[in-house]
């Protein structure tokens, strides 16, 4: 079950097959994010060696990874059909002291705004860098699978 705590919500009210009502009408949507999430599970990179301070760092527990990458998926499906852009938290240069080994991982705080728009800390579950450490290394290892299987079949 991929919304669970929609689930639990709609099935509060008491009202007779509504939540399989609603299941069908947003399977579909729902079906690309678990499939965006998965590979992201599934292939993601080991923890960087190099961490920020521990208040900067990102949870890498699978369920805080598959909430954070829920939340990212939304935020890229409203930016694609609403043109409302991500979490200016999000795109930012990430916090950096001098001495520390890496930058952030997250947004530090817990809200944030920015020319008019705010944001909390759950709506910005890591920074860009982070994302893109997760994503291009999710590819590569994804490649490394592929890969691999070509040359067995062709050897």
């Amino acid at each position: 079950m991929s919304k669970p705590a929609l689930f639990s919500l709609l099935e509060d009210t008491k009202i007779p097959d509504l939540s399989v009502k609603v299941a069908k009408e947003i399977a579909d949507s729902l079906g690309v994010t678990k499939k965006f999430v998965d590979f992201l599970i599934k292939y993601k990179p080991a923890i960087p060696e190099k961490r920020p301070e521990t208040f900067c760092q990102m949870s890498w527990e699978e369920e805080a990874l598959r909430k954070a990458f829920r939340k990212i998926y939304q935020h890229r499906s409203t930016a694609l059909h609403t043109g409302i852009p991500f979490p200016a938290p999000m795109c930012e240069r990430p916090y950096y002291q001098k001495g520390w080994e890496a930058y952030a991982e997250k947004p530090i705080g817990l809200g944030m705004g920015v020319h008019g728009g705010q944001w909390l800390i759950e709506d910005t579950p890591m920074t860009l860098h982070s994302f893109e450490y997760i994503a291009r290394n999710a590819i590569i290892n994804w490649w490394e699978t592929v890969a691999g299987e070509d040359h067995e079949a062709n050897v």
